[in-house]
């Protein structure tokens, strides 16, 4: 079992108390260098109407689930370590606000390089910071990927 840096319920005020003290002052928080995949789920599509249609909208539902995508919507982000090899589960997932413009992401699915300001784990406050100066917030608690949740790492 994975040990929480914080309970869940004390994580919206410690994660806002982090992000002022980034704001304020983003030199002082400890970094990590990271590799980081970031995606969007949108709704499902039935396609046209009938029997097909239905069919291949669930099966595009059950596929995303089971490469691990989820299937809730919106953006999220998977944080791992750097020198991590495909296929390896990322270290924490985190959903992103609605207000975030994640990067484009060909095919739905993108990566690189990045920088984690501030903790690393379950329940962590940080950040990511992106090369090109974007810094992506946590909108929830981020979690440890259970082994039937875990984006695949392609790089």
């Amino acid at each position: 079992m994975v040990q929480a840096i914080r309970a869940p319920g004390a994580w919206p005020k410690a994660q806002r108390a982090f992000r002022e003290g980034y704001e304020a002052d983003p030199s002082a928080a400890p970094r990590q260098d990271a590799h980081v995949e970031w995606w969007v789920n949108l709704p499902p599509t039935l396609g046209p109407p009938g029997l097909l249609g239905l069919v291949g909208g669930l099966a595009g539902v059950l596929g995303r689930w089971w490469v691990g995508r989820g299937m809730t919507e919106g953006g999220f982000v998977a944080v791992y370590a750097p020198t991590t090899l495909p296929g390896a589960r990322p270290v924490m997932v985190f959903p992103v606000g609605e207000d975030v413009d994640l990067p484009a992401a060909p095919g739905g699915m993108a990566s690189g390089p990045a920088v984690v300001a501030g903790e690393v784990g379950l329940n962590a406050c940080c950040c990511v910071e992106l090369p090109t100066g974007a810094v992506l917030w946590p909108a929830y608690n981020p979690t440890i990927p259970s082994t039937r949740s875990k984006p695949r790492h392609r790089r």
